[in-house]
């Protein structure tokens, strides 16, 4: 029998419950894409560590820039080339400029740097033609980056951007948390192999194996597809035990809803000191999703139909697995503004996830419902991103303003 609990509601007792794994390791930067940071990182220098010019052009005293303009030029002596990757020595005087490229060292006493293109060099005699202010064209020493700021704390999932700062900052190892290991079982006497070339009547290939793994692998945890068992209760009680002793999580697909032959949550209790924390969430598609613990391992049951079970790892498994690596929140989601193009029905006291394809009408984006079944799978593939119905709201209305976060 079900008990119905929202969807906030799951997440949050789940994260209170389940504890944060503590294992960490240490690895080069270059491995580390999507891992979750251990410890703080703090940056043991400037950055840049010299100020340096954003364009090229020459050197100056902003002072002797002012008042500068094509029908009045300042007039500077040019005394020094600094090349790349050297040592600025040579201080700057007043009436002096040193020619400069971009990201080059500022001589001492210089405060700016005319752009080329407002400039003439003519035999070491240059006319500059708009003035600069302090500052100007130029990146101070710290102004990217200060010695002992911190740069990311602890529980960051680092990206592309990140691993390229710190190896500008020389930090070439980074402590992470380990990975989360993730068993993916498929249930089901219809289910069989993709590589199975014709099918008889009454068996499908099994999809959500291998959508659920995906999902999982593109959330950078160590994920496994472990195949397909049939609905025998001794064999896949024993498949269950097995990987419970493997696995951080065991997501079992398939099994989950109330039937003579939906034994998972059956057999998820004969796990050692098992906990049956969900057995129903207020969720369309996905209500019928088991959610439960053992000796802090994290077992799941999802629904068999495809649109369901990905719906429930995006909007309830991924948020639970993140916190059980110690991984923060996103802080935000990506969304566009589109308009409703019909009347979406829903009930209070659910949370309904509705799949659109968007296109354009002029100026306007227009969000076209994909309501089909939950067992439709290529309502999917077909969809640009999803709008959320909170529990709260009954129904939106044609032509209404919606936030569609996007896949």
């Amino acid at each position: 029998m079900f008990c119905i609990k929202p969807v906030s509601q799951v997440v949050n007792e789940c994260k209170a419950i389940i504890k944060q794994k503590n294992k960490s390791r240490a690895v080069k930067i270059e491995n580390a894409l999507g891992a979750v940071l251990a410890e703080d990182i703090i940056s043991i220098e400037d950055m840049p560590s010299f100020a340096r010019s954003t364009v090229d052009g020459y050197a100056v005293k902003a002072e002797d820039t002012f008042g500068s303009s094509e029908n009045m030029p300042s007039f500077l002596e040019v005394t020094n080339e600094i090349l790349m990757g050297k040592e600025a020595k040579e201080p700057l005087d007043f009436g002096k400029a040193q020619k400069i490229a971009t990201g080059g060292m500022l001589p001492p006493g210089s405060d700016a740097v005319v752009m080329q293109e407002y400039t003439e060099n003519i035999d070491s005699m240059l006319s500059i033609y708009k003035a600069v202010s302090p500052g100007e064209n130029v990146i101070k020493a710290g102004e990217d980056i200060q010695q002992e700021q911190v740069i990311f704390t602890k529980g960051h999932k680092l990206r592309a951007q990140d691993i390229g700062i710190l190896a500008a900052m020389g930090i070439t190892l980074v402590n992470i948390i380990e990975s989360i290991t993730v068993a993916v079982l498929s249930t089901g006497d219809e289910l069989v192999d993709p590589n199975t070339k014709v099918l008889k009547q009454g068996q499908v290939r099994d999809t959500n194996g291998y959508s659920v793994t995906a999902f999982l692998r593109k959330n950078n945890y160590l994920a496994d597809y472990v195949g397909i068992c049939i609905d025998d209760y001794k064999l896949l009680h024993d498949r269950v035990h097995e990987l419970y002793l493997e696995y951080d999580v065991v997501i079992i697909s398939g099994g989950s809803s109330v039937g003579a032959k939906d034994v998972t949550s059956d057999i998820i209790q004969t796990l050692p000191e098992a906990q049956l924390l969900v057995h129903g969430i207020a969720i369309k598609p996905g209500k019928p999703t088991i959610i439960a613990t053992s000796k802090n391992k994290l077992v799941i049951g999802l629904p068999g139909h495809p649109v369901s079970a990905l719906v429930v790892m995006q909007h309830v498994i991924s948020p639970i697995i993140a916190s059980m690596q110690g991984a923060k929140p996103p802080a935000f989601e990506p969304t566009i503004r589109a308009y409703v193009k019909q009347n979406i029905d829903s009930q209070t006291g659910r949370t309904d996830i509705i799949r659109v394809r968007c296109s354009t009408d002029g100026d306007k984006i227009i969000a076209e419902p994909l309501l089909s079944k939950a067992g439709v799978f290529s309502s999917l593939v077909k969809a640009d991103g999803y709008i959320i119905i909170s529990e709260s709201v009954e129904g939106i209305t044609k032509d209404s303003e919606v936030n569609v976060h996007l896949y």
